[in-house]
This record gives C-alpha cells, structure tokens and sequence, in this order.
C-alpha cells in the first residue's frame, strides 16, 4: 500500500467525523455548502479505500486476513447512512463491510456499546 494511499484512508475518519457529526450536531445554522463538500471528499476516500480492497477482492484492506486496519476503519464505514451516504457504487466497500459486520468481535463491540446505550436511557 502505497504511502499516498495510507494518508487518505486514515484522513477519512476526520472526514467522516464532519459529514457525520459537525454539521448536523454541532451547529444550529445547517451549512448545507460544507455538509456537500464533506460528502464529496468521503466519497474521494471510498473511492481510495474501494481501489485497495481490490487488491483483495473485497476481502481485507491489507490482502492476507484481518488487520487492525480493518477493525480501524470499520466504525467509520459503519456511519455512512447516518452521513446520508450510501454504499451502493462501492461494491467491494459494501462487501467488506456485510463480512465484517458478521466478525464475532465486531458484532460483541456493538452489542456493548447497544447495551451501554440503554442503560444510559434508563
């Protein structure tokens, strides 16, 4: 994996963080102008994070099995409907995802933090 690459996939989680939370939480003027520009460049970096998961097809980021680059990334993959993304042009993206969202340590980091959530509500 090139060096280039390694920067944009990790730029993604900040990225991600302001298509997600910035605009939509953070601030009561919605600057829809910002929220576009944020959707752009994620797609920019599925778009990066798509052409390295061909080197797998669609199996890990790094070829050879699971990484902690997986497990890194996944969370920020998770969110994309709540940025109003969708996955529907990266295949290979929505692929590892379904895969990963069925790894018994994924699923079991969910149901915690699920868990925590509703005892918080309570």
């Amino acid at each position: 994996m090139q060096l280039v690459q390694v920067r944009r996939l990790t730029d993604h989680a900040s990225i991600l963080d302001h298509v997600t939370n910035t605009p939509r939480l953070l601030h009561k003027v919605k600057n829809e102008d910002a929220l576009e520009r944020y959707q752009e460049q994620t797609i920019r970096c599925y778009d990066v994070l798509e052409a390295q998961l061909r080197k797998s097809n669609g199996e890990t980021i790094i070829p050879g099995g699971y990484t902690s680059a997986d497990f890194h990334y996944y969370p920020w993959i998770h969110l994309h409907g709540k940025a109003g993304l969708t996955l529907d042009n990266h295949p290979l993206i929505s692929k590892w995802y379904y895969a990963m969202s069925g790894v018994k340590e994924v699923k079991a980091a969910y149901d915690r933090i699920r868990k925590a959530s509703e005892a918080a509500e309570l």
